[in-house]
């Protein structure tokens, strides 16, 4: 399934992750049960249990594609998928009741830090389940908008997460090594786990000044320099969608455009 098929069945005409829809309260809390067996999995010890029985079975010659291939069709369906920054401040548009939660990958790094994003029946939610001794932190909207301004200004791509399609809870923000939809997609070729975003980065020549300070911000390679005219370029086969490259230019020339106007419409 592409994602623009995702739009086609929850998008109503417009991303799927746009949609109004898809984050009435309604349809939230009728995912209770879905919610219960998330929050019970996501602890970083069933995730690296996870990380290591996968890794195992993937080195498996001829057992490891059965297994990839059984698991791309299980998962085919996931909405975990790549935005940028502007369509993050539309999801917070969309939302209430935001709280921060650490990032799970972080975690299994050493690393402590608050950057998961949740809203939505999540509050309510956690609130039930959660023990007693972890606070929940709650935020207003702007400074959820301040926050993921300043995530991106660090580097750090955002991708949409449902608790179960359509139904949009977290907006995670997070970067290579670190992310693990990331490396599930490319360690291991599970697509679906980790989608690519709706749109893809061009360069115009006219106005790039070769500064080369694009190349380091795409966390996904995408990004090269022609020597020759001192310019950088996109790969757009490569490309993601996130954003980050367009929000560094400072001689506004790299721009986003819809990937379903372009060669890569079908590269998801």
């Amino acid at each position: 399934m592409t994602m623009c098929e995702l739009c086609k069945l929850h998008g109503k005409g417009t991303k799927w992750y746009l949609n109004p829809e898809n984050y009435k309260r309604e349809l939230g809390l009728s995912m209770e049960d879905t919610f219960k067996e998330l929050a019970g999995r996501m602890g970083q010890k069933w995730l690296a249990e996870k990380a290591s029985s996968w890794d195992k079975i993937f080195r498996m010659p001829v057992f490891g594609n059965l297994f990839r291939k059984h698991q791309n069709r299980k998962i085919k369906t996931i909405g975990t998928q790549i935005i940028p920054l502007t369509d993050a401040l539309k999801v917070v548009e969309l939302s209430e009741d935001f709280i921060l939660r650490p990032c799970v990958c972080r975690r299994l790094a050493g690393k402590e830090e608050n950057t998961c994003l949740h809203f939505g029946v999540a509050k309510e939610f956690y609130e039930k389940l959660l023990p007693k001794d972890q606070r929940i932190e709650v935020i207003p909207k702007d400074e959820v908008k301040e926050l993921l301004t300043k995530w991106d200004d660090e580097g750090l791509y955002h991708l949409v997460v449902p608790l179960e399609t359509p139904y949009i809870y977290n907006i995670c923000n997070c970067a290579i090594p670190y992310c693990w939809a990331w490396r599930a997609r490319e360690v291991h070729g599970l697509t679906s786990m980790l989608r690519k975003g709706e749109y893809v980065a061009v360069v115009n020549p006219e106005l790039c000044q070769g500064c080369g300070k694009c190349l380091s911000r795409c966390p996904f390679g995408a990004i090269r320099f022609d020597r020759l005219k001192k310019v950088a370029f996109v790969d757009i086969r490569i490309c993601f969608g996130c954003g980050l490259c367009a929000n560094t230019c400072e001689h506004h020339a790299i721009t986003l455009i819809d990937r379903l106007k372009t060669p890569v419409e079908g590269l998801w």
